[in-house]
């Protein structure tokens, strides 16, 4: 995902498409490809996320993270510290970089895709991470992972697909 210190975005704010429900009423959203080389998330967006993170106060059973995780030095995570990871800490500091106003959610903006993007891989990982899986989960696991390759595709431009981004396709056979 995204606190690699390569990964950028641009903090500055961009005039969206206006609403169909109100012409004169633009909101601002958040720019794609405007980091770096085109990446998303700026050296501010991961100080501020690393900051935050270190804000996290995780039980005594959760996997430590790396202390330098938006280092490329601090190397691959474990399986349990990307659970950690995406199911506890990105959650509560993800929403700290983009939104000000819960009411400033358009599910049309760039924000609002970015935010179903992690909200869909969120979902996954604590459909994999479960201590059972039914049908049903596995049938919401196939459905969210597919829109999560999707809004990927629409949101990171030049995004390559990894064997593990792959072979995470065929987990619901394999379930």
């Amino acid at each position: 995902m995204a606190f690699y210190c390569n990964c950028t975005k641009n903090n500055s704010k961009a005039k969206s498409a206006k609403s169909s429900d109100d012409d004169e009423n633009e909101e601002d959203d958040i720019l794609l490809n405007a980091g770096k080389n085109g990446g998303f998330f700026t050296q501010e967006d991961i100080t501020k996320s690393c900051q935050n993170m270190t804000g996290v106060v995780l039980p005594p059973e959760l996997p430590k993270l790396p202390a330098n995780l938006a280092e490329e030095c601090h190397g691959k995570l474990k399986a349990a510290q990307w659970y950690c990871l995406f199911a506890s800490v990105i959650p509560l500091v993800i929403f700290d970089l983009y939104l000000s106003d819960i009411q400033d959610i358009s599910i049309n903006s760039n924000r609002g895709k970015f935010f179903m993007n992690n909200a869909y891989m969120m979902q996954c990982t604590h459909i994999l991470f479960a201590r059972q899986i039914n049908g049903a989960q596995i049938n919401r696991f196939q459905s969210n992972y597919q829109k999560y390759c999707e809004t990927v595709g629409k949101l990171f431009e030049g995004v390559k697909v990894q064997p593990n981004h792959h072979f995470s396709l065929h987990i619901p056979q394999q379930i």
